[in-house]
């Protein structure tokens, strides 16, 4: 039962990631945006060796707080 819940935990943050990198690449870009797209791509590379090494609790955090970061970018590096 337990190995049942942690495929399915890895296979939904694997997902969760996968979706998160779709979204940076083909999120309409202005130029000052490709710096964000950059910074979130590297953060989510990180995001998956946590969840090789880690697994995916630890994962999921880290790949939310590149999602965090994403947004901070947008928000207050793009407008300014």
């Amino acid at each position: 039962m337990k190995n049942k819940t942690k495929r399915r935990a890895v296979k939904l943050t694997a997902s969760v990631l996968i979706v998160m990198v779709l979204l940076c690449v083909w999120a309409p870009s202005a130029h000052a945006d490709s710096i964000c797209k950059r910074a979130m791509s590297k953060c989510l590379v990180d995001a998956f060796i946590a969840l090789i090494l880690s697994g995916p609790q630890v994962s999921a955090i880290y790949a939310s707080g590149c999602f965090n970061g994403y947004i901070w970018c947008l928000t207050y590096y793009v407008d300014f």
